[in-house]
């Protein structure tokens, strides 16, 4: 297997971690936007999220061609053993589900006990919200996007490896002089 391909694999796992960071981010602000209403909250907010979208498609877009820029000259073939570039993209997948999900499960579970305890201990019916929601919406958000990660792995690397397939371009050979 060439190296660029599997620096191209690299490539894009950073991008999937950058639009999933990119999507976390914006459901949070919009979270926290619809439950504290201020007059002041603008576009700004959101400029976090639109860059970290657009470096994403930008990574992967490129990711074939900057991994042959930056993989040294000639090519040279990785021997993997039996593993294919199915299985790296799998694997990809794999660690960014566990990925997403360890980091946020968390961050989940100990703001549910919260609203839980505060439901509980609260005289009204109506509890007191005073939770961070954006934190809570994209921590959700994280969690479920490293579920579907994990679950669809195998399906997401077959697609990608067709797709894979058109996007890296093969670099030229070596000329001798």
């Amino acid at each position: 297997m060439p190296l660029s391909a599997i620096v191209t694999i690299v490539l894009r796992v950073f991008a999937v971690l950058w639009g999933v960071e990119a999507i976390s981010i914006f459901v949070g602000e919009a979270v926290q936007h619809s439950m504290t209403f201020r007059a002041s909250k603008t576009f700004v907010e959101y400029l976090s999220p639109l860059f970290f979208g657009l470096a994403a498609v930008c990574m992967w877009r490129y990711a074939g061609r900057l991994a042959v820029k930056v993989t040294p000259e000639p090519d040279r073939e990785v021997a993997l053993g039996g593993i294919t570039l199915k299985d790296l993209y799998c694997l990809a997948f794999v660690f960014l589900g566990l990925r997403f999900m360890l980091t946020s499960a968390g961050t989940v579970a100990a703001w549910g006990f919260y609203e839980v305890s505060l439901a509980a201990a609260s005289d009204s019916t109506v509890p007191q919200i005073q939770t961070a929601f954006g934190e809570i919406g994209r921590a959700f958000v994280n969690v479920v996007l490293g579920g579907l990660c994990l679950v669809f792995a195998r399906r997401l690397s077959e697609k990608l490896l067709a797709f894979h397939d058109t996007q890296v371009p093969v670099p030229p050979p070596p000329v001798d002089y």
